[in-house]
């Protein structure tokens, strides 16, 4: 694996069953040139669609999303991972994982199933297999489609104390605590969403009590406050698609660029990036929607110089790049892509 001398290293999950990819792979990206390099194939695991790269340790975790799902864990150790274990998780299509309450655990959240994996993590980075904890959620929805059942799609924290896990299904965000025996205590509704609304993922601001929810299934963005006891109250949902939108469209990632003014959320269906401008009560307004430049953009990452947004457009099978314009925040599209089968998520490596 190349080291960067003038840029980014990234990595990035995808599907791999029934498609060109093997598993993960690394992208570098030249800053000075805003050129990519060719991306290498570093990890070959099944289905490694969410990744989280812990650096103090040098430890990769991987989801396994399959119907018997499972996270692969990763030593990287003179530019190579090294597979140290598999982790069954004993739910279904787990499809995002977080290090929680202090780092001391790992969670998984399992789509399929409706429930979250919780793993006690070892001073290596290993798993202790048999320290799992299982949260099962509850709940169904407007949709019949999508929300016949709960759907956990995200897990973390927001603080030190409280741990979140967001449910498509359920249309609720949950909220818990793990005690120093390891055990969950009483699991509450951190928040209930408008009926149909099939939240998806989080975005918690820096430096404001303010929590960025996307709606995957309403196409919304829902700005929280938090509340002492940690649960939430919507401040504010703003539409993410022009009124004149008729396209199906099913919203994805949600990140904050490095200054915390400005907020990217990507829209699959729509093929676009939305752009809002932070104000200076938390709330939101757009600033612009723009394509994606392929289909289907599943995630984003905004480099840490500011500079760069990397959008995966999963249905193109392409990394494309976008410059940030520095006065309105919004990205600009480049010349730049790279082919990767699947891609759906990417993450900073270096």
């Amino acid at each position: 694996m190349k080291v960067s001398e003038s840029g980014f290293i990234f990595l990035i999950g995808t599907y791999s069953l029934g498609t060109d990819s093997k598993g993960v792979y690394s992208l570098q990206l030249n800053t000075q040139s805003g050129t990519f390099l060719q991306p290498e194939l570093v990890v070959e695991t099944d289905n490694p669609s969410c990744l989280l790269y812990q650096a103090s340790s040098e430890i990769l975790y991987t989801v396994n999303e399959l119907e018997r799902g499972s996270v692969s864990v990763f030593k990287h150790q003179n530019k190579q991972f090294t597979l140290l274990q598999k982790v069954d998780v004993e739910g279904k299509y787990p499809c995002h994982l977080n290090l929680v309450n202090n780092n001391k655990h790992l969670g998984v959240a399992n789509y399929a199933s409706g429930d979250v994996s919780f793993f006690s993590r070892e001073s290596s980075g290993k798993l202790d297999d048999k320290s799992l904890l299982k949260v099962n959620h509850t709940g169904t929805s407007a949709n019949l489609q999508r929300q016949e059942a709960p759907h956990a799609h995200w897990v973390g924290v927001t603080d030190n104390e409280h741990i979140y896990s967001v449910d498509l299904g359920a249309d609720k965000v949950f909220t818990y605590q793990i005690d120093g025996a390891g055990q969950c205590d009483k699991i509450e509704t951190a928040i209930q969403l408008t009926p149909g609304d099939g939240p998806r993922h989080i975005e918690k601001h820096p430096s404001k009590n303010i929590i960025y929810l996307v709606n995957e299934l309403s196409n919304k963005v829902s700005v929280l406050s938090q509340q002492s006891d940690g649960k939430f109250c919507e401040k504010q949902r703003i539409d993410l698609l022009p009124s004149d939108n008729k396209e199906h469209s099913q919203a994805a990632a949600i990140k904050l660029d490095k200054t915390a003014n400005y907020l990217y959320v990507t829209n699959r269906g729509d093929n676009s990036i939305t752009t809002y401008s932070v104000q200076e009560d938390g709330n939101l307004k757009r600033v612009s929607n723009i394509s994606s430049q392929g289909i289907w953009p599943r995630d984003l990452v905004v480099t840490d110089d500011n500079q760069f947004i990397l959008v995966a457009n999963e249905h193109s099978s392409s990394i494309n790049l976008f410059r940030i314009d520095q006065n309105t925040g919004e990205p600009i599209a480049t010349d730049q892509s790279v082919t990767i089968s699947s891609p759906t998520n990417i993450i900073l490596f270096s």
